[in-house]
């Protein structure tokens, strides 16, 4: 990145242009940690009345509390607020194949690291449509990391971030 960021200046260009922009603008996100759904539904609405228009849920200890969770606060926000989840590497397959299914119709921007580091074999067989849902995180240390997953099996597809 520094050898990048070195070229970048000599050009007088900022990286993300000279690797190609992807996006023009990524809105930044409040986050909801793991609490009861009245008081996730209380934060969601404060946060958007304070101008955050994408909210990121904290998910991960109970996947049917999680799917009821996000239920509520859709509901309370409408479909206008995008809602993205971290599951903190908290589901086994059995419980993201739930998420998925619970999940499907509300419309949520995506869910950041399902599976713990290593457990990425949990995607294989997924739809396409419930791969590009997932972004991993913890996932990926390094350029290592990144490219073993995107070559992983029933992987190609997801997202990474970090």
């Amino acid at each position: 990145m520094a050898l990048w960021d070195l070229l970048g200046r000599h050009l007088g260009v900022a990286v993300v242009d000279l690797l190609g922009r992807a996006h023009a603008a990524l809105p930044t996100s409040v986050t909801i940690g793991i609490q009861p759904a009245a008081d996730a539904v209380a934060l969601a609405r404060e946060s958007l009345a304070q101008g955050f228009r994408v909210l990121k849920v904290k998910l991960g200890k109970s996947v049917d509390e999680d799917i009821e969770r996000l239920r509520c606060i859709r509901e309370a926000v409408g479909p206008g607020t995008a809602i993205r989840t971290d599951a903190n590497a908290g589901y086994d397959r059995a419980s993201l194949l739930r998420y998925l299914a619970g999940t499907r119709d509300l419309a949520l921007e995506l869910c950041e690291q399902p599976v713990a580091r290593g457990a990425e074999a949990a995607f294989a067989g997924l739809e396409e449509a419930e791969r590009v849902r997932l972004a991993a995180d913890e996932s990926v240390h390094d350029l290592a990391d990144a490219g073993k997953l995107i070559a992983a099996p029933g992987c190609t597809g997801s997202s990474i971030s970090s």
